[in-house]
C-alpha cells in the first residue's frame, strides 16, 4: 500500500508540475507577486490530496 501511496505521489508531483516551477524558478518566470509561505504550505497540502485519492 506504501508503494501505491508514493507512485500517486509522483504522478501528483507532475500534476503540479507548472505551480512548482513558478513558486521555485522565479529568476526564470514573471511572478508579480513573491510566494509565501501559505503558498508553499498550499501546495504540499494540494499534492498530498491528490495522491491520497488516487
Amino acid at each position: 500500500m506504501f508503494r501505491k501511496f508514493l507512485i500517486a505521489l509522483s504522478l501528483a508531483n507532475l500534476c503540479f508540475y507548472n505551480v512548482i516551477c513558478i513558486l521555485c524558478y522565479q529568476r526564470t518566470f514573471y511572478v508579480k507577486y513573491l510566494p509565501t509561505a501559505n503558498s508553499y504550505l498550499a501546495l504540499i497540502i494540494n499534492e498530498l490530496l491528490v495522491a491520497a485519492l488516487r
